[in-house]
């Protein structure tokens, strides 16, 4: 007999602070199966990410998570030396070295103290800054990145964090031809094992470039058949997180962040036994909030 996939109310708690799970308990995993049986059609995909997003289909270009992405944006050509600003995430600068492409590094002096009057040195073609940092949550206001854009060929900024906070680009990439934004359902969503990232912009000659170069693997039956309604639940998932957040930060001493995790100062109340975090400098505590399966869990 073929076992019922179906996530039932018994299953998924929704409410919970501690339950970060965002497949609602409604939606049948078998959907969608004979979309797996075929090469995926992305079509619906775009309908559902542009609405949400209020994006023209013809500006977005999809792919295998950003980790996809990015190394075929350095197919362009065209993006020429880069400049990466850390800490970060580490594939930008692992993708420009298999591809020997020119890079200059800009590092925090401190751990939240952006190095912003040196971005605005245009020392290379192109900039590529994670808006908010994975690493220490700090974010570049909309009109900062505004008057970054004249100082560089294009400006691309890695939102997946954005949808935790309220400064994204979105809204202004029609505006500037040289403005590149990616974002992933891994964050905003929770679930990184989708593989799913896309990438915005007003650039049709750079958007088209990519669309020519994605191979059939950018995009999967899965997603396909999940993203239409995941993307529907990102808002409730965003808030639960956030609640989640703001009860963590108020009973412990942390530090201001903004995305799916907290900054935790060293606390002895923290029980390492039982939580997943890692230091992201001296005595800074770095703890991702689907990690958590039991709020009680981090006391001691």
């Amino acid at each position: 007999m073929r076992p019922d996939w179906t996530l039932s109310s018994t299953n998924v708690i929704k409410y919970n602070l501690s339950n970060n799970i965002c497949i609602d308990p409604e939606i049948n995993l078998l959907t969608g199966t004979d979309s797996m049986r075929q090469y995926s059609d992305a079509f619906s995909v775009y309908c559902a990410v542009c609405s949400y997003y209020n994006v023209k289909i013809e500006h977005m270009a999809i792919g295998f998570g950003i980790g996809e992405l990015f190394p075929r944006m350095l197919l362009h050509g065209k993006l020429g030396s880069i400049t990466i600003v850390e800490p970060t995430w580490p594939m930008p600068k692992i993708y420009l070295n298999l591809n020997n492409i020119p890079y200059n590094i800009i590092s925090y002096k401190n751990f939240s103290n952006i190095p912003y009057d040196e971005l605005k040195q245009g020392k290379t073609d192109t900039l590529y800054i994670a808006n908010p940092n994975g690493i220490n949550g700090t974010v570049l206001k909309k009109e900062q990145i505004i008057e970054l854009l004249p100082y560089y060929k294009f400006v691309i900024c890695d939102e997946a964090y954005m949808d935790f906070s309220n400064h994204s680009m979105i809204d202004f990439y029609q505006e500037y031809s040289n403005l590149i934004i990616l974002k992933t359902f891994s964050k905003s969503i929770a679930m990184p094992g989708l593989r799913f990232g896309f990438c915005i912009s007003s650039n049709k000659e750079f958007i088209n470039r990519l669309q020519l170069n994605r191979p059939s693997s950018a995009i999967t039956g899965a997603s396909v058949s999940l993203v239409p309604n995941l993307i529907k639940m990102i808002p409730e998932h965003i808030a639960r997180m956030k609640l989640t957040k703001n009860k963590i930060e108020s009973t412990y001493d942390c530090i201001t962040s903004e995305g799916n995790f907290v900054l935790l100062r060293k606390n002895s109340m923290i029980n390492h036994d039982t939580t997943q975090v890692k230091e992201v400098s001296q005595g800074i505590y770095r703890m991702a909030l689907f990690h958590i399966n039991l709020y009680n869990d981090i006391i001691k």
